[in-house]
């Protein structure tokens, strides 16, 4: 007795994990995943999982009558069989049948969260996709409007302050651009326009860039593009030329805030 008690014991702990399993495999299918929206999984494989599913739930309310069997055995016990006659119900082949049953149930429902998973991972990399495409996209379009010669010298130098903003290796100020913002370098009247292309062009490694700030930088009358000239023919002072100007900056410049700047470009520190 003592023993179909302890056999009832570990019986009802195994349907209930089994029910358990099944609740969260229903709550799998409902929760929101906020903020990122997976698209129902749909497919053969999806479909015979659902089945598996709907198939343990039955044999799991079978089981369940069968306890309940065994319960109302125990409340009114029939005449013990002969030996040797085998007991109607084996618990421990019950038993055995509840963890089967279970280990199966546990597998569906890790496939399904699984499979759920995938799912959300093409869409993430589907959006990673789709945001670096609008990347190229947009620097191609920022890079022809800087380019573009007969546009306004103030559109063409918000279109260089973008393209400032992409990574070098993707060559977002390239020769056209530079060609282009030099014209404006050239024709522009405005200190401060000076200074500013000035700015956004620096780290371009150009060499009709250094060119033409070495002949700026002996001509230009303005403190404020000289000091910017200074800045971007720092990252050049490796070029002979580049420092031989810097030099004479440094000693002849009316500025002494010039001067400064062309000794720490010549010392790397700019």
């Amino acid at each position: 007795m003592v023993e179909s008690s302890k056999a009832q014991s570990v019986a009802l702990l195994a349907i209930s994990g089994l029910a358990l399993a099944l609740a969260g495999l229903a709550t799998l299918n409902t929760v929101s995943r906020d903020p990122v929206e997976v698209a129902p999984i749909t497919g053969p494989d999806l479909a015979n999982l659902r089945e598996q599913q709907d198939q343990l739930g039955q044999r799991l309310e079978a089981l369940i009558r069968q306890l309940d069997n065994i319960r109302a055995a125990r409340a009114n016990p029939a005449p013990a069989p002969a030996a040797n006659v085998e007991p109607p119900i084996q618990h421990g082949t019950l038993i055995a049948k509840i963890e089967r049953r279970l280990a199966a149930l546990e597998l569906a429902t890790e496939r399904i969260q699984r499979n759920e998973e995938l799912g959300e991972l093409a869409i993430v990399t589907a959006n990673a996709q789709e945001r670096e495409r609008l990347r190229n996209e947009a620097l191609l379009n920022y890079r022809a409007r800087a380019a573009d010669r007969h546009a306004l010298p103030a559109d063409r130098l918000e279109a260089l302050r973008i393209l400032r903003t992409f990574p070098d290796e993707m060559g977002a100020r390239d020769d056209q651009v530079v060609g282009s913002m030099l014209d404006v370098l050239h024709q522009s009247r405005e200190p401060s326009m000076r200074a500013e292309i000035l700015r956004n062009l620096k780290g371009v490694g150009s060499a009709n860039l250094r060119e033409n700030l070495l002949q700026f930088l002996d001509t230009e009358t303005d403190a404020s593009v000289r000091s910017e000239i200074v800045e971007t023919l720092g990252a050049m002072a490796e070029d002979a030329r580049v420092r031989a100007a810097l030099e004479r900056t440094q000693k002849n410049d009316s500025s002494a805030d010039i001067r400064n700047e062309a000794r720490e470009a010549l010392e790397g520190k700019r």
